[in-house]
């Protein structure tokens, strides 16, 4: 229902835009754009969190630091 919402409110707001500034449909497409991407974005949060690399808090390890794998000594 987000994924619809989205595409249809930037959708609409493109849309306008164009009637506006009596444009070609480009604000329409980049608006479109933006709502589907917006909300498959948002779709795949809810679906599989995981797979997001942003809004996750930092793993901590048993020591309760903070982990960067990018960090990693261990194979110098």
């Amino acid at each position: 229902m987000t994924f619809v919402a989205s595409a249809v409110a930037f959708g609409g707001a493109g849309h306008f835009l164009d009637l506006q500034l009596d444009s070609t449909p480009a604000f329409l497409l980049v608006g479109l754009l933006i709502g589907f991407v917006g909300g498959f974005v948002h779709l795949l949060s809810r679906i599989a969190p995981d797979l997001l690399p942003f809004g996750k808090p930092p793993s901590k390890d048993s020591s309760g630091s903070d982990v960067d794998p990018a960090d990693d000594d261990s194979g110098s």
